[in-house]
């Protein structure tokens, strides 16, 4: 039983609970809408830790680390960058 995988999915739980998380169809996965749309090279963010991209420039396909303290969505939600990039979009909107 040691070979049996395990399939993880998505499901609407996860984007309610993640408000800035968002499904593109066209790239099959996850994205968060404010680091994709503010980047932080954009923000030029030097400490920018996340040099896959996942979540910011390349979708986040694999639901195997989701959630949980050391998953993806947790760690992205707690970095720097991603707090910047919210509060640009917050500060564009002022503008707008």
């Amino acid at each position: 039983m040691k070979d049996k995988m395990i399939k993880r999915y998505l499901n609407i739980n996860h984007l309610n609970q993640y408000s800035w998380l968002v499904y593109s169809p066209a790239m099959n996965g996850l994205f968060c809408k404010y680091c994709s749309l503010f980047p932080p090279t954009v923000l030029g963010h030097a400490n920018f830790k996340n040099e896959s991209g996942i979540l910011v420039t390349k979708a986040l396909i694999s639901f195997k680390n989701l959630l949980g303290k050391d998953g993806m969505l947790e760690k992205h939600q707690k970095c720097k960058y991603h707090f910047n990039s919210i509060q640009a979009a917050k500060d564009f909107l002022n503008c707008y």
